[in-house]
C-alpha cells in the first residue's frame, strides 16, 4: 500500500499555526513536521487534494512565521476533536530555510527525548546552577 503521508522522516512538534481555505481561517497545531509535509490538528476545512495555505509561528518571537501552501494528501475528520485534522504535503514555502530551521530543530529535540511544548521560546536562555540559583545567560 502506497502511503503519501509517511514518505519521509517526520519529527513531532507543537507549534501554533493558521490554515487558510477558502476566505477561512482557522486555529491549529502543528503536530508533526518534515522537510515534505506536516500534520495539523484543526477542524477539517478542506477534502484531499485541496491546497491549503499555513502560517506556522516559529519557535523564537523575533523570527517571522513559517508560510507554507500545501496540498491536503489526508483528512481525519473522525473520532475524537482534537485527534482530527489534515496531513499535507508542502508545495511552496516562502522561506524554505525558516521549513529547515524548525525541522531540524524538532529532529535534535526528538533525538535528546524532549518535546516541544509550543511556547514560543525567548531570545535569552536561563542557566540553572547546581545550587538552584538562575542566571540570565546569551
Amino acid at each position: 500500500m502506497s502511503d503519501n503521508r509517511r514518505a519521509s522522516e517526520r519529527f513531532p512538534v507543537q507549534r501554533p499555526a493558521i490554515v487558510r481555505f477558502g476566505g477561512d481561517s482557522v486555529v491549529a497545531v502543528c503536530t508533526n513536521v518534515s522537510s515534505e509535509g506536516g500534520f495539523l490538528r484543526c477542524p477539517v476545512v478542506a477534502k484531499l487534494g485541496d491546497i491549503v495555505d499555513v502560517s506556522i509561528q516559529p519557535r523564537r518571537a523575533s523570527r517571522p512565521d513559517i508560510v507554507v501552501q500545501g496540498e491536503v494528501v489526508y483528512v481525519s475528520a473522525k473520532g475524537d476533536v482534537d485527534r482530527r485534522g489534515l496531513g499535507l504535503r508542502w508545495l511552496r514555502q516562502q522561506d524554505p530555510a525558516a521549513l529547515n530551521t524548525l525541522v531540524n530543530w524538532a529532529k535534535k529535540m526528538e533525538e535528546q527525548g524532549l518535546l516541544d511544548t509550543g511556547t514560543r521560546m525567548v531570545s535569552t536562555q536561563l542557566e540553572i546552577r547546581a545550587d538552584g540559583e538562575t542566571k540570565e545567560g546569551d
